[in-house]
């Protein structure tokens, strides 16, 4: 039985006995293993190979791309056809032709080279290559690299025309096409030839793989044509292109990648697949080169990239922070990220995120913030917290982290915004908000007081028309007609209430007098002490003989009931006090420790209205907001009073002066500026005479069936004859009917389908010198734009008294009136 044979053994022996040049080199660069055949080639004891670096060996002209060649084995890379030049132990040079694996664990590179002089040295394509690699060497420009290749291409082959190109891949399609780093000028009209000047420099693209040079792209494989035109590739020449009587294309290997192509043509007698073969060093060379300006372009561009990103760091506003993602050290930090912190990029890298974000969200620590990033479950990761200053001050900011690659190196970049003012405006916007809010619901309410104050304001007439009627029947019992007269002025007071509301939704408009407050404070009292809570005792300390206040008496009795009420609501569970009080005082005097709108307020004599209760008090949040409308500690749907009380001080230039203690009560103070005019009464007017020899017809338009019936009866009290209508459509017909015989029309403002404005102008198109009265619940602004400076037009809110509509009517009215006198001997108004 004959020996196993150990496989190690036999790769020895092959080593050993092996034709072909066999080394094995470090990535160190030295050998580690030639075998016989190496060291007969060149003349070198084994030992003298391997002490040395082989580059030593290496010709000074092919030492450039040997180095390249040697990086790209370093990087998994194979070698097939590589050649250079090595010296021999007598001086002379070898052309050695290599193909190369490297194996990357253990640092080697395994080769077999084959010695390829005979070949090379075959005149002008050794010069050639020489030519290359020296111009690639003293790195000339790009274009006259190629352009030399293109020319000795050109020349070794006695070829007309050629190209080199390099192929690339379409970004969104990954399609093969070809763009030249050398091409000859073959342009045979102005337009190509501006074509290519333009384009040329930078390369042309060519993308038609059906083509003979688009074979080669296809399949990685040369094509011969010394017949193109019949060629199945071939798809044809544009009208005027040169003829095309032969073609070689060959691909650009280096290693196993297809990095380009050359295309020559037009040899005399074309070409053989021989040339092919005889080309190959020079392919080679070329194909080294292609790779060799393609890694110096991304070198280049890389370095470009990564210092303009550089710049971009340095110039941008946000703060950005680049660390490692395993110690989580600072890399780079940029200006505006120092700046606002304080610390220098020394400080930095010897620093963490976590050394300066503060108060992370609550269970996330910086670890497992950005394990989602880790494993890429998520792009990018949003944080809210505060960065902590080198002089200890916090700021919030907003953190996106993101994993990239910088430096060679996966990182965390930390894009931070300060946000500080965002906060500040995301408060402002939200106050604004609230404030839209407010008005919104201030709006609402406007709405909805006109209503009521419109609906009120009739049924208040039927309580004041009444009223008057019943003083009239009463003459012989005063007692009655004392009570009667309570009754009205109730009603006028209840009106006086209803004009406050729509004041203060908006509507309504202020009737400033000059005033005495204790008057109209004692008027009050005795309204206001039935509605208080009946725990409460009501108290007063009014002084006398007081200075005059310029306002409105209807606002300022809304000051004092909305203070009154909620002194005595404080006193919540307990009996207590409430006290009102009016005084003079300066401004210096009565010191509290809130003091609101104090400062519009003008130095001198002031009148003052002071509420004081025993309630539970008020905290310093409640003092803050109770002057916000909707605020309130009562039950939800109040909280408009206060807010009331601020609008009428305010708009009366005065101030408000308070103090409050938990559990021991309030003192508010309201002050006026004292008035130099005489105080005008505030008790009601006695109704105007009214005369009842009144004479002609009275149209009187409303929709209220209650108001009709009361004017119409004053009406006819007072001598006159009476036409009514439920509505504008009504009364327009009534008037066309009995034009000439209607000496005035009363008409309500607000009425269905046609309104008492639209009315009258619809009447005054009719008879332009009508006497007319126009009525309405609502403000008398609403209606002044239309009957200003017209005499014979006039307004009358309500609700009124009979006696005030008759005063005006028999005024209008008056025997002097040409129209009157007119109307008062026509004939009878028929009914």
């Amino acid at each position: 039985m004959e020996p196993e044979l150990d496989p190690r053994d036999e790769q020895c022996r092959l080593f050993e006995l092996s034709l072909d040049l066999l080394c094995v080199a470090s990535f160190d660069g030295y050998f580690k293993q030639v075998n016989p055949a190496f060291l007969h080639a060149l003349g070198y004891t084994e030992e003298e190979l391997k002490t040395t670096p082989f580059l030593v060996f290496v010709h000074a002209d092919d030492l450039g791309p040997t180095i390249v060649e040697l990086e790209r084995l370093k990087q998994g890379g194979l070698t097939r056809s590589f050649s250079n030049r090595y010296r021999k132990r007598d001086g002379s040079y070898v052309w050695f032709t290599w193909t190369a694996t490297p194996d990357a664990e253990k640092g080697l590179i395994y080769s077999v080279a084959r010695d390829t002089t005979q070949g090379i040295e075959d005149g002008f394509l050794l010069e050639s290559i020489r030519r290359i690699q020296l111009d690639f060497i003293r790195s000339n420009s790009p274009k006259e690299v190629f352009d030399n290749l293109l020319a000795s291409l050109i020349e070794l082959t006695k070829s007309e025309y050629g190209f080199i190109g390099e192929i690339h891949l379409k970004d969104h399609s990954k399609t093969p096409y070809l763009k030249t780093h050398a091409i000859t000028n073959l342009a045979w009209d102005e337009a190509t030839r501006k074509f290519f000047h333009e384009n040329a420099p930078s390369g042309l693209e060519f993308g038609n793989l059906q083509s003979l040079f688009g074979y080669v792209i296809r399949n990685g494989k040369p094509i011969i044509s010394n017949d193109p035109k019949g060629h199945p590739e071939s798809c044809g020449l544009p009208g005027g292109h040169p003829d095309l009587n032969a073609f070689l294309g060959v691909p650009l290997y280096h290693g196993k990648e297809l990095v380009g192509m050359a295309g020559i043509a037009n040899r005399a007698g074309g070409y053989e697949s021989s040339m092919i073969d005889y080309l190959q060093p020079f392919l080679s060379t070329t194909a080294a080169v292609i790779v060799g300006y393609t890694s110096h372009v991304q070198r280049v561009e890389a370095e470009q990239r990564e210092a303009q990103l550089g710049r971009i760091l340095k110039d941008m506003l946000h703060e950005v922070y680049i660390f490692d993602v395993h110690r989580f050290r600072f890399l780079q930090v940029n200006d505006a990220a120092r700046s606002n912190l304080g610390y220098g990029m020394e400080e930095l890298e010897k620093m963490t995120p976590a050394d300066i974000l503060m108060d992370e969200q609550e269970g996330c620590g910086l670890k497992s913030l950005l394990l989602s990033l880790r494993s890429d479950e998520k792009e990018q990761v949003l944080h809210r917290g505060r960065l902590c200053r080198k002089d200890g001050t916090l700021y919030p900011v907003e953190i996106h982290f993101h994993r990239a690659t910088y430096d060679s190196q996966p990182v965390y970049v930390a894009m931070t915004l300060d946000i500080t003012e965002k906060i500040k405006a995301e408060a402002e916007r939200e106050s604004f908000q609230k404030q839209i809010q407010n008005t919104q619901k201030l709006e609402s309410l406007g709405v909805m007081a006109g209503g009521i104050a419109h609906d009120f304001n009739n049924l208040l007439m039927g309580v004041l028309g009444n009223a008057s009627l019943a003083i009239r029947c009463s003459k012989e019992n005063p007692e009655v007609a004392e009570y009667l007269r309570q009754i009205e002025l109730s009603a006028i007071r209840a009106s006086e209430l209803t004009a406050q509301m729509l004041s203060y939704s908006g509507l309504g408009k202020s009737k400033h007098t000059s005033f005495d407050l204790t008057e109209l404070t004692e008027e009050m009292i005795s309204l206001i002490r039935v509605s208080i809570e009946r725990n409460s005792l009501l108290e007063q300390d009014l002084s006398q003989g007081l200075p005059a206040i310029e306002g409105d008496p209807a606002q300022v009795r809304q000051v004092m009931i909305n203070l009154v009420t909620n002194a005595s609501d404080a006193h919540v569970g307990k009996n207590g006090r409430v006290r009102v009080i009016t005084g003079t005082c300066s401004r210096s005097e009565g010191a509290f420790d809130h003091a609101f709108l104090g400062a519009e307020l003008d130095e001198g004599e002031c009148v003052f209205l002071e509420v004081q209760d025993e309630g539970q008090g008020m905290t310093a949040e409640t003092i803050e907001n109770m002057f916000d409308p909707f605020f309130s500690t009562k039950a939800p749907g109040r909280g408009l009073g206060m807010a009331a009380v601020f609008g009428i001080v305010r708009s009366h230039q005065g101030a408000i002066l308070m103090t409050s203690e938990v559990n021991r009560g309030s003192r508010i103070r309201v002050l006026f500026p004292a008035s130099t005019a005489p105080a005008t009464s505030l008790r009601c007017k006695e109704e105007p005479t009214v005369h009842q020899d009144g004479e002609g017809w009275v149209l009187v338009v409303d929709d209220e069936e209650s108001v009709r019936s009361i004017v119409r009866r004053f009406l006819e009290l007072s001598g006159y004859q009476v036409l009514e209508a439920a509505d504008g459509v009504e009364g327009l017909q009534v008037f066309v009917e009995h034009q000439d015989q209607i000496v005035a029309v009363i008409l309500d403002v607000t009425m269905p389908r046609l309104d008492g404005k639209s009315t009258l102008k619809k009447m005054l198109e009719i008879r332009p010198t009508l006497k007319a009265i126009l009525a309405s619940g609502n403000p008398e602004s609403t209606s002044l734009s239309m009957i200003e400076n017209i005499d014979h037009i006039k307004f009358l809110q309500k609700p009124y008294r009979p006696g005030d509509l008759l005063g005006i009517l028999q005024q209008m009215l008056e025997p002097n009136d040409d129209r009157f006198e007119e109307m008062s001997s026509g004939d009878p108004c028929p009914v």
